[in-house]
This record gives structure tokens, sequence and C-alpha cells, in this order.
């Protein structure tokens, strides 16, 4: 279903490495606000990043509402890791949970997703839970599993503080011969998501993988999500204008 409030959340990943990275893609996103004022905006960037874009935020009105994510979120006390109380302390509002990427290479597991989601509800932050397929499966048995897994049995009104995000790894822009997926396919896979999840309904459903401004629309026009998560595309002030374009009649 098309969504009232449609969602995209940038994850800068670690392509802006400094302030003035911060402040040209902020410019960027300011000139759309100013006129593109639907929707909700979340941007997520690196950890040593987020007081530029709380600056950025706070000195520039055209990004009021426009609320700032974490990347990842620990559960635990792990060296280098970030907790709630530091989050919330940084001015965080929301942050990335069982992103592809941190499952493949920091060893996320399905046990500390749902530990990091359910310690991000206690503290007011919006969990952002990702949930996908290593490589394409017509039957999206592990995509059942894992949405079980990070949402089964939870109470439903603690998923419903939750957003739960598609990612199909194999299509995420990083991946070598990644490629987005088809919008049917999209919405079959979103579709099974939302019957693993059963009765509970999260606050809303996202898409993420190798979207770009040519996909975008595609995306959007599958009919089945409520917005977007969007990586390297949000990260480079030209193809973020791009991208921004194609995004306006859906946030409008």
């Amino acid at each position: 279903m098309e969504s009232m409030n449609p969602f995209f959340i940038l994850n800068w990943k670690s392509y802006v490495a400094s302030t003035e990275d911060v402040q040209a893609l902020c410019s960027a996103l300011a000139m759309w606000r100013e006129h593109v004022k639907g929707g909700t905006v979340i941007i997520c960037p690196p950890a040593t990043l987020i007081d530029d874009v709380q600056a950025c935020v706070a000195n520039d009105q055209r990004l009021s509402g426009v609320r700032i994510g974490a990347q990842y979120l620990d559960a635990d006390g792990k060296t280098g890791g970030l907790s709630v109380a530091m989050l919330r302390a940084a001015g965080v509002s929301a942050a990335i949970i069982g992103h592809a990427e941190r499952r493949a290479q920091s060893g996320e597991t399905d046990a500390d997703v749902r530990a990091a989601w359910q310690q991000a509800i206690t503290h007011d932050i919006l969990p952002i839970v990702c949930v996908g397929q290593d490589a394409p499966d017509p039957s999206y048995n592990g995509l059942r599993v894992q949405v079980g897994a990070a949402f089964g049995g939870a109470p439903a009104t603690d998923v419903a503080q939750c957003i739960a995000v598609y990612e199909p790894v194999w299509a995420i822009s990083s991946t070598p011969g990644s490629r987005m997926e088809q919008p049917d396919d999209i919405t079959h896979a979103v579709e099974q998501v939302r019957i693993a999840l059963g009765d509970t309904k999260p606050l809303a459903v996202l898409y993420g993988g190798s979207v770009t401004s040519a996909t975008a629309a595609s995306v959007f026009m599958s009919g089945s999500i409520d917005g977007i998560l969007v990586g390297r595309a949000s990260a480079f002030p030209d193809s973020l204008k791009e991208l921004l374009e194609a995004l306006t009649p859906f946030f409008s």
C-alpha cells in the first residue's frame, strides 16, 4: 500500500567523511525541503559526524523536522559500540539495526538485532530493522525465518514502534554484481514480510537495495512500500539531487 507519510532514510555509510561533506549534502536536502515538505526524512551519518548534522538541522529552518539516526546500535558494552544511552545523549532519535553489511561484516546475529530494537524502543529511539535474503529465493523461506527471528512473539505494541526494511543483501550497491529487484519482486517480497509479521504491524515497511534516481519511482509505484532506505545514492551531492528530484512526486 502507498503510505500517506512516506519515509526517506539516508544511510551515508562511510562515504561521508567531513564537515564539508555534511554541509554540501544538507544544503541539497534543505533546498528540496523548502518546496517538498511531505513525508519523514531521517539522516543516518557516520557516528563522528552526528554533531555536524545536528548543527545543520538546527541552523537551517528548512530542515525543521528532519530526524537524525545512527547507522547501528549495540545492545551490549562492546568496544567501539554505540549504546542507546550514547545515542540519546548525542540527540539521535532513530537507529538502523541489522543492516546486511553489519550482519555480514560485524557478525550481528538475529538475537543481537532483536535485543537492539527492544532496547531502542525503551529509550524512545525509532528502530529501523533490516531483514533480507543473501541470494534471490522465490520461496522467501529465509526471509520469513529472519522476520520471525527479529519480531516473532514480540508484543504488537512493541512491533508497532519499529520500521521494518526489506533489504535483499544481493541487491545492495556495495555487493559485486548487485542489481535492484523489479517492482513485482519487491511487491512479492514485502507481502512475505507482512505475512511473516502476522497480526503484528510495524510503523512502516520500507525497501532498501540499490535505490537510485533511475529506480526510485518504480520502487514507489510498486504500491507495496511505505518508503525507502538509500545508501550510496544519498551520500554524494549530485546523486542526492537527482534522487530528490525523482522522489518529489511521492513527498509533495
